[in-house]
């Protein structure tokens, strides 16, 4: 619920990988210093967003580790 320092960090190592990023924020408010190749919304189906990803970060909940997982 709160992401303390997570997304601005998120923000940072996707700048530095060169990488696209989606960061899904909830109800919190979007961070200041996106740039046109990451974008942050409340919410995108993890059905839709994992396919395409080379990497997941995450809290750690079981949810969202099962749906990581069935991509192997």
């Amino acid at each position: 619920m709160t992401p303390g320092s997570f997304d601005q960090e998120s923000i940072q190592a996707a700048k530095l990988l060169n990488r696209r990023a989606v960061l899904l924020i909830g109800k919190n408010a979007p961070p200041k210093n996106l740039s046109e190749s990451i974008i942050a919304v409340n919410y995108a189906p993890y059905s839709q967003v994992f396919p395409h990803a080379c990497a997941i970060v995450h809290q750690g909940g079981i949810g969202t580790t099962a749906q990581a997982l069935c991509l192997l």
